[in-house]
């Protein structure tokens, strides 16, 4: 690294602290003002969280104030129960709280095979620098780089949540955007799976409601209903995968519709054999494998697989949940449109895609009185589904439901993840209380904007 480049970066960093402390005293005073001469009960929604913010940050920043301008901090400083030495350097370089913990890859693929679905999760393990350089500037062999990749965040809220399910059979994980839901969901099928769990999870609600071929269904009793064939076998392929192998081979569906692929095809202007298309048995997995390749049973045979996972929980051989990432996409519009005129047509809304509309009905059943499984569900803020619709995707409130807070990262897991991250290279400034700070001033504990703001200032 050159000597410009570090004199440059350095330079930047300081004006972006600058400027935060110079806005926290100009939000100090729109707080005061606001206090002496506005009676708070008199304030707006909106006025009232731009006060209230104003002295979350004042608070936050109280500390910075008395500060030699060596760097060094006066006394000793804490914040949310984390103490801070007198020094800007740390004690040790790969100090952390325990609370980051490592995903081995054959965990990894025997629990979470869908990881590679996850957007959150494929972000969250991309810990390694692209230099493969570690806190200490020393380059780091490929397997121990390979280590670094597969690393999260252990939260409270996760052991919230882990609990819920025990207790509870419809849960709604509620956070705001960037608050960290998907990788909550992600790591909680991990968990469940690992305690015997079958999950059937949708990482990504949106799939279910865009790049497919339609049509009209044909099917008794599905009128105004459309067919997602390429929907369905997404879906399937994160059902029938290793995690859940062993226990879907163990179920057996009796005159399912698959074609005989043993049977050779006949030439050109030759008709097929009767045999070619056959009612058989087999067992659950295969069956998903099959409807995963044929577009033509795919729907059917999705909506079938998920039927039988909930027979199977209310027989109580095993413990079944289903986990669907995104699930307010399910109540917007799709992707879809219908010709109406020669010169006109009409979106169609997600709600009338017979697949999309199946797994509505499965988290729904969760409220059923007979019923044995486990719903969870999170809606994303970013798919453009409106207020109304989103807020028609969550539970009724009752006593099997339960709403999970997933809440943005605190002063103490931003400092755990700001040292993991000098600990494997990402960034290399000394991460004391006044960095910690300014990090949560700037991104409001938003774990992304966290990454992405320190990979760039604290390089």
């Amino acid at each position: 690294m050159s000597a410009l480049f570090r004199a440059s970066r350095d330079r930047c960093r300081r004006l972006v602290v600058d400027a935060v402390e110079t806005s926290v005293t100009s939000v100090r005073g729109f707080s005061r003002v606001t206090s002496s001469i506005v009676h708070r009960s008199s304030l707006s929604d909106e006025q009232r969280r731009r006060v209230d913010r104003s002295e979350t940050l004042e608070s936050a920043f109280m500390r910075s104030d008395a500060r030699p301008s060596d760097g060094r901090v006066s006394g000793r400083g804490r914040a949310h129960g984390r103490s801070f030495s007198t020094s800007t350097s740390e004690t040790s370089d790969d100090q952390t709280s325990g609370r980051v913990v490592d995903l081995a890859d054959d965990a990894l693929s025997s629990t979470l095979p869908e990881s590679a679905s996850v957007k959150a999760l494929v972000t969250a393990f991309d810990f390694v620098s692209a230099s493969g350089e570690g806190g200490d500037g020393k380059k780091r062999s490929a397997s121990a780089a390979a280590a670094t990749t597969r690393r999260l965040l252990s939260r409270a809220s996760d052991e919230t949540l882990r609990a819920a399910i025990d207790s509870h059979r419809r849960v709604d994980v509620r956070g705001s955007r960037g608050s960290g839901k998907s990788v909550a969901l992600a790591r909680l099928v991990m968990r469940a799976r690992a305690d015997g769990w079958i999950v059937a999870y949708v990482p990504d609600g949106l799939e279910l409601t865009r790049f497919s071929y339609f049509s009209k269904s044909a099917k008794e009793g599905c009128e105004g209903l459309w067919e997602t064939p390429d929907c369905a076998m997404r879906v399937l392929k994160h059902i029938a995968n290793v995690a859940n192998e062993e226990a879907l081979k163990s179920i057996t569906v009796q005159g399912v519709i698959v074609k005989d692929n043993s049977v050779q095809k006949k030439g050109k202007g030759q008709s097929a054999p009767a045999d070619e298309v056959k009612a058989k048995d087999m067992n659950l997995f295969d069956y998903a494998i099959a409807g995963s390749n044929d577009p033509e049973i795919a729907v059917d045979c999705a909506i079938t697989v998920l039927d039988e996972l909930r027979t199977l929980a209310k027989r109580g051989d095993h413990k079944v949940m289903f986990v669907v990432d995104q699930y307010n996409a399910l109540f917007g519009p799709s992707d879809m449109h219908e010709v109406t005129g020669p010169r006109s047509r009409k979106n169609i809304p997600a709600k009338s895609l017979r697949m999309a509309r199946a797994v509505i009905d499965v988290v729904d059943s969760a409220l059923g009185d007979d019923a044995k499984h486990v719903a969870v569900t999170a809606a994303c803020e970013s798919v453009g589904v409106s207020k109304a619709n989103t807020a028609a995707s969550r539970p009724h409130e009752s006593n099997v439901t339960i709403a999970v807070d997933t809440p943005r990262f605190s002063t103490e897991e931003i400092t755990d993840l700001l040292r993991e991250f000098k600990r494997v290279g990402i960034v290399s400034a000394v991460i004391d209380e006044r960095t910690v700070q300014a990090m949560k001033a700037l991104t409001g504990g938003n774990p992304v904007e966290i990454r992405n703001l320190a990979s760039t200032l604290l390089r």
